[in-house]
């Protein structure tokens, strides 16, 4: 998995505006995508720092040749494991930039993606910013959605203490998965919970939410979220809720008493984690072949079985599926040349020609002008999102190549996971 930028970047800038920190655990499939999505952001004054967490796979030779065309990457290693908020508290105990960005080495970015949080945070004046995940699946390309749902969906939030917690709001997505652009100011002092190995973003948010931060949400999904079978986010076990319990109690009695209505959140999310708690005991049991324990277990909470006939049901369909879905080589391989509703070309020949030298077929893909930055947080963004999810799924059908050749294409391409696939084409006459 060579390095495909050849050319040396060099950045002249004393002081970066943007610390991305990214933690690492043998993401040799995926880190060097992840990196090309930050390296290729329109805003070129960024490092970013790789923190290694004792990986046994290729993923540190990958980002050492990187580092040999671009002086951005910064890498540090560990001999011992010790789980991704540790990783990442070492890269944030090192960063100079006046915001801090946490990415994940599986995941990629919009190449607009800082531009346009920085003009988010500037417009609302947040110390916190977030944009919508757009979630794909590396094995199902119509496996395409959203993070944010219902009243969260197409127009800005602010998120205050009661929200990010739940506000007893059944339907609030969860907020903790967001992945946040920081102020760094309001970093100081603030780290991970080394103890907790899920739900250590969420912890460290909702710490920065009672010293007062203020947090602004956009509804624009620049961040693609990839899921992936190896993906740390689904994996409880007993351990990790139990950590989560302890972390709640802690911050609880470090911060609080709070007012009526975060003392009640606060209780409802305890129950549904000792909920949580039990499930995984109950799973521990069956995976132990301790199947007495387990039944006493489900006859003193019914509730267990309904939960894990559930959850198998799930996973079962999703294999099923899977399983009857076309295997990528058999499908077509895509050019999809972008352009603007108002200015489409009659003269194809230079798409055309790159489509034939690639054996693929040309797909053109009409997009609409771009919104003015000034009211860009003004009018909902429920028809552009609908557009994006569906660009999105065009990741799974072997694309070769994203041509573009005005902004508007550049930024419409930018929501198809597809990193290094974007190609500018020369002027077409019209």
């Amino acid at each position: 998995m060579e390095n495909k930028n050849k050319t040396h970047v060099s950045t002249e800038f004393i002081k970066p505006l943007i610390s991305v920190v990214m933690a690492n655990y043998c993401g040799e499939l995926y880190i060097e995508d992840a990196i090309n999505s930050v390296l290729q952001q329109s805003i070129k004054e960024i490092e970013l720092i790789i923190s290694d967490d004792a990986s046994s796979d290729r993923s540190v030779e990958i980002v050492r040749n990187m580092m040999k065309s671009d002086n951005r990457i910064r890498l540090l290693t560990s001999e011992i494991n010790q789980g991704p908020a540790r990783a990442r508290n070492r890269a944030l105990d090192e960063v100079r930039g006046e915001w801090v960005s946490i990415v994940d080495s599986d995941d990629l970015l919009h190449p607009c993606r800082f531009e346009k949080l920085l003009l988010a945070a500037d417009h609302f004046n947040a110390d916190i910013v977030a944009d919508d995940l757009l979630h794909f699946n590396t094995s199902d390309s119509n496996d395409v959605s959203f993070l944010l749902s219902g009243r969260y969906f197409s127009q800005p939030f602010n998120l205050t203490l009661d929200s990010f917690l739940g506000d007893q709001d059944q339907n609030a997505p969860a907020f903790g998965y967001l992945k946040p652009l920081f102020r760094e100011t309001i970093l100081k002092g603030v780290r991970y919970d080394e103890t907790l190995k899920i739900g250590e973003d969420y912890e460290l948010v909702l710490r920065l939410l009672i010293k007062g931060a203020r947090y602004t949400v956009i509804p624009q999904p620049f961040y693609l979220y990839r899921r992936h079978n190896s993906s740390i986010s689904y994996r409880l076990s007993v351990k990790t809720v139990e950590a989560m319990i302890v972390s709640h109690e802690k911050i609880r009695s470090a911060h609080g008493p709070f007012s009526n209505s975060v003392e009640k959140i606060f209780d409802a999310n305890i129950r549904s984690l000792n909920n949580a708690l039990l499930f995984e005991r109950f799973i521990a049991e069956i995976k132990a072949r301790h199947f007495v324990s387990g039944a006493k277990l489900a006859i003193r909470h019914p509730g267990l079985i309904g939960k894990f006939a559930r959850i198998f049901g799930e996973r079962t369909a999703k294999l099923l599926k899977r399983r009857d879905k076309v295997a990528p080589e058999t499908q077509a391989k895509i050019t999809i040349f972008f352009e603007d509703t108002q200015t489409l070309p009659v003269d194809l020949t230079t798409a055309n020609d790159f489509a034939l030298k690639h054996n693929s077929t040309l797909l053109i893909e009409a997009v609409p002008d771009l919104q003015d930055t000034a009211t860009l947080w003004e009018k909902p963004y429920d028809v552009q999102k609908k557009q994006h999810q569906r660009l999105a799924r065009f990741s799974g059908l072997n694309t070769v190549a994203l041509l573009y050749n005005n902004p508007a294409g550049y930024y419409y391409s930018g929501f198809i996971p597809a990193p290094e696939k974007r190609t500018k084409l020369t002027p077409i006459n019209n």
